[in-house]
């Protein structure tokens, strides 16, 4: 089964029990053998299946090189996941993703003024980008920049489209 790269950040004991939680589910509806990917690993095999066709568009090769970097990030490979956004970056200059898993790379390793950058070019190549809006706010916050932000989440929250997420 996919799941997210982190369900609870920064507790794993709470990350632990989601995961038990989802596998629980699984088992109820049936599924007997129950195992886990991350959801940027999994969405990663199925670009490198397609990103390697002749033909293939950009993009998907930037969205690989992405899903490859988030794993790396996830699993605390900062340089490996540094090398492969900047790719993903450099491959696609009009995918904002890239730029998001920059900024959370670099505010994991305390550059908070990078991290700004990478999420304000995020934001320039798409506006309404949630995840852009509020990567900028945690590189904000990570850089003592309260005031901007709570502007940024507040932007979040307002063009989220879940109901959940809305203030």
């Amino acid at each position: 089964l996919g799941r997210p790269v982190f369900f609870v950040d920064d507790d794993a004991a709470r990350d632990a029990q989601a995961q038990a939680a989802l596998a629980a589910a699984a088992h109820a509806v049936g599924f007997e053998d129950v195992s886990f990917q991350y959801e940027p690993i999994a969405a990663a095999f199925d670009f490198e299946r397609a990103a390697h066709q002749a033909g293939a568009p950009t993009r998907w090769m930037a969205a690989h090189l992405h899903c490859i970097g988030m794993r790396d990030l996830a699993h605390g490979k900062l340089d490996a996941a540094e090398r492969s956004l900047r790719a993903a970056a450099a491959h696609d200059a009009a995918f904002a993703l890239p730029h998001v898993g920059l900024s959370a790379l670099l505010v994991r390793q305390g550059k908070p003024d990078d991290a700004i950058r990478a999420a304000q070019t995020a934001q320039s190549l798409a506006p309404d980008l949630v995840v852009a809006i509020a990567a900028a706010g945690r590189a904000y916050a990570a850089a003592g920049r309260n005031t901007d932000a709570i502007e940024q989440f507040r932007r979040a929250l307002a063009k989220s489209p879940g109901p959940g997420l809305r203030a």
